[in-house]
């Protein structure tokens, strides 16, 4: 007898922050669905490590559509999470950055969520893009492996999984009736 096959595994060793990003009016998801002037929204990010390494250094930047503001008040926060607003201009959406505690983002850490409100702009004159008739928004991901020291940058939000638990890639769309 002898050997017929030789094989071993490789495990890469890094943390995976998965960001899911959804959309609702304060009860029922309206992600794709149509939104006209001074409507609000509400965005959620649920964040979890699904990785097998802890992360460091996380932060998760969302990149807020052009016509929209944020209601700062509104913010629902996990402990420890804090948040710097960059205000939207003429030609830019607001940003919003959340610093994610290392505590919160383990290896085997459970999910965490940060809630926000978000009104389109009510009046057609005070669109900062006139031209814009659709509210894209994704949020992005970046942080450090802890033991492997693996730097990830710009992993973009999902607007859902599928049926195995794999995150739809994609921004979170809308169509403002104007």
């Amino acid at each position: 007898y002898f050997v017929f096959q030789t094989s071993f595994a490789v495990e890469i060793i890094e943390p995976k922050i998965t960001v899911l990003k959804t959309v609702d009016d304060g009860i029922i998801d309206i992600s794709g669905n149509n939104v006209t002037l001074g409507d609000s929204m509400w965005y959620q990010l649920r964040f979890q490590n699904t990785g097998n390494d802890s992360a460091t250094n996380t932060a998760i930047r969302d990149l807020l559509p052009i016509n929209v503001d944020l209601n700062e008040a509104s913010l629902e926060l996990p402990i420890g999470v804090t948040y710097t607003y960059t205000i939207p201009t003429p030609t830019s959406g607001g940003i919003l950055e959340f610093t994610i505690p290392d505590a919160i983002v383990t290896k085997g850490a459970t999910f965490y969520d940060i809630r926000f409100e978000v009104t389109v702009t009510d009046q057609c004159n005070d669109l900062r893009d006139a031209c814009e008739n659709k509210i894209d928004n994704v949020a992005f991901a970046y942080y450090t492996g802890l033991d492997s020291g693996i730097e990830i940058s710009d992993d973009p939000s999902f607007y859902g999984l599928d049926n195995c638990d794999f995150g739809l890639s994609g921004a979170t769309n809308f169509l403002v009736d104007v």
